[in-house]
């Protein structure tokens, strides 16, 4: 009798804890969300398939002797469980909103080998400079000599020019004043030289001085480079009109051409007025002593 009492205070204890057990999965299921209450549906119905089971084994621990022991196993059963669902309860209580985690994979990353060290190269012996020839002293440049004054080319002068120059240089200045030594013309062929006759102390002196300036003047044209063909020489002398005025006059004119010229020996003695080509024109007062 005693055994049988316990039993059933133990199926009794197992069906009031079993019942609370429902109690708390229908209060789980109606205060959480769809997904929980899914879960605890799920859990009610374990609960209900062990406590059919913990039903079934107490029946079968009613036949045995050992059935104090088999209770004892049952009740520990319920509790673990009872602490699962309890643990769970507040597990999914906290984490309703907060979706499951999935596990990320682990990335397996298979050690790559070393690089291998390569082969450093041994340096090279750099070969010492040679000595640098001191450089030669640079030679001091000698003094360069000043380019001299280039003369400035003259103008060639001209022929005519020169003849004129020629004659001045040759007859001399005029011992009168305010006259012109000599003057030269030269139209086509024909030289017209004009020169001032010296004044001397007598009308001989003053027609030899006349001469000799004639065969003068004859020598240079004969040496000159100017092609001609007459040569006519004036020569002029102050007189004394019948007023009484004295003015410069023509008192010689001796025509000569280029034949005649040729052929005077001027190193001798000339009549210069007698080779004239033509008629020799002579003043009377140049005549007259």
């Amino acid at each position: 009798m005693r055994k049988k009492g316990v039993r059933l205070l133990l199926a009794t204890v197992g069906s009031v804890f079993l019942v609370c057990c429902g109690c708390l999965v229908f209060a789980t299921v109606y205060g959480s969300t769809p997904e929980a209450k899914a879960r605890a549906t799920e859990r009610a119905i374990v609960i209900q398939t062990n406590a059919a089971a913990t039903q079934a084994i107490i029946a079968v621990a009613e036949s045995t002797q050992n059935a104090e022991r088999a209770t004892s196993e049952i009740f520990a059963q319920l509790t673990l469980r009872a602490e699962s669902i309890e643990a769970t309860q507040e597990i999914d209580t906290s984490s309703d909103n907060t979706p499951t985690p999935t596990s990320t994979p682990e990335l397996i990353t298979s050690p790559t080998a070393p690089p291998l060290p390569t082969d450093t190269l041994e340096p090279t012996l750099t070969s010492l400079p040679t000595n640098t020839p001191v450089p030669t002293s640079t030679p001091v440049p000698t003094n360069t000599p000043l380019p001299t004054n280039t003369p400035v080319p003259t103008n060639t002068p001209d022929p005519l020019i020169a003849l004129l120059e020629e004659l001045e240089d040759e007859l001399g200045p005029s011992n009168r004043e305010d006259v012109e030594r000599v003057t030269v013309i030269f139209e086509e062929d024909t030289f017209y030289i004009k020169f001032a006759i010296q004044d001397n102390f007598t009308a001989e002196w003053i027609r030899q001085g006349m001469a000799n300036d004639t065969l003068t003047i004859l020598a240079i044209i004969d040496n000159n480079s100017i092609p001609y063909e007459w040569v006519v020489v004036e020569g002029t002398f102050p007189l004394v009109d019948a007023f009484g005025n004295v003015r410069e006059a023509t008192v010689l004119v001796a025509t000569y051409s280029r034949a005649t010229i040729g052929q005077i020996n001027f190193g001798g003695t000339v009549q210069v007025f007698a080779i004239t080509d033509e008629p020799v024109f002579i003043h009377q007062a140049m005549l007259e002593d």
